[in-house]
């Protein structure tokens, strides 16, 4: 939303300040996120930790595969290819929202993307 001169004419002082942020934590939030009126949620920094590391470890996983891919000149539209299906599965796996599981959940995940690690850095050896 822009704030011309027009509506910061009409909107003055501490409306205008409200409104603009408004605007701006409508940005940030996503839509799978409560926005931060209604964020009532109590922080877990051990759960928040877990998923941190685990995002940074599966994108670490995803982006090897994806360069072996590149790399080897192989057609990333090609649907035949199985490191390409492979790779469809992990962007599919990356949009999962973890802050929706349960720390038990998130350890079961994180043993999907250690096996998937393991089997990324065989193929791409």
């Amino acid at each position: 939303m822009r704030f011309g001169s027009p509506l910061k004419e009409k909107i003055t002082g501490s409306e205008f300040e409200k409104a603009y942020k408004h605007e701006i934590n409508k940005e940030k939030w996503s839509d799978n996120m409560e926005t931060p009126e209604n964020y009532t949620t109590k922080l877990d920094y051990d759960k928040t930790f877990k998923i941190e590391i685990l995002n940074e470890f599966a994108n670490g996983v995803y982006s090897r595969l994806l360069s072996f891919v590149l790399n080897n000149g192989m057609d990333r539209q090609d649907k035949n290819n199985p490191y390409n299906v492979l790779l469809d599965q992990f962007v599919e796996m990356l949009d999962i929202n973890l802050f929706k599981m349960s720390f038990e959940e998130l350890e079961v995940l994180e043993g999907y993307w250690k096996h998937m690690n393991k089997y990324i850095r065989e193929i791409t050896k």
